[in-house]
């Protein structure tokens, strides 16, 4: 099964898909960017960072799924890495991406999980982490429009391994529900 994690920048949506990913079930597809690399990410794994001109033709070549540009910069999932896992019982992907990709994987059968978090705390994290000021107001408005999409919410301001549990309880339900409709229709 495929796994999104959704919502606002700062929310902790790459914490908890971290978190998920440490399970021997799931793996953490990695996926495409053209902006720069921040102090303490790697090439292959956080993103693979493409310049624009690669990034271009692995798109005009299908190869590439939600792609959606931010600041500048565009973003997209290799497409190659997601079709083993759409049906998967036993291996799991998860994947943190924005409104655009959430529509394109939750249509291909994924499920969305949609993490919120209160303005001034998302303004205070993204500041604490470096992010420019004139992208911070910006990326305020991320994750707006995901509620529709998503089949679960948590809290944020939650304790982080509080919310890596719940997620991951959502999870084991989901897998445990998907074999048993894959039972009943042998």
């Amino acid at each position: 099964m495929i796994f999104v994690l959704a919502g606002p920048s700062g929310s902790g949506k790459t914490t908890q898909a971290e978190r998920l990913s440490q399970r021997d079930d799931f793996k953490r597809i990695i996926t495409c960017t053209t902006r720069p690399m921040r102090q303490g990410e790697s090439h292959g794994v956080d993103y693979f960072f493409l310049d624009k001109d690669q990034f271009q033709t692995l798109q005009d070549a299908g190869e590439l799924l939600a792609v959606t540009t931010y600041s500048n910069n565009h973003y997209g999932v290799p497409k190659q890495n997601l079709l083993p896992f759409i049906d998967s019982t036993d291996e799991h992907l998860v994947m943190v991406l924005d409104l655009e990709g959430v529509k394109v994987l939750t249509n291909m059968g994924a499920v969305c999980i949609r993490l919120t978090l209160d303005r001034d705390t998302l303004k205070q994290r993204m500041e604490e982490r470096g992010d420019e000021t004139a992208n911070i107001e910006a990326r305020l408005n991320d994750g707006k429009g995901i509620a529709p999409y998503a089949s679960f919410t948590v809290d944020s301001r939650d304790p982080i391994d509080a919310n890596a549990e719940k997620i991951s309880k959502y999870v084991d339900a989901c897998v445990h529900k998907k074999k048993e409709q894959r039972s009943l229709s042998l």
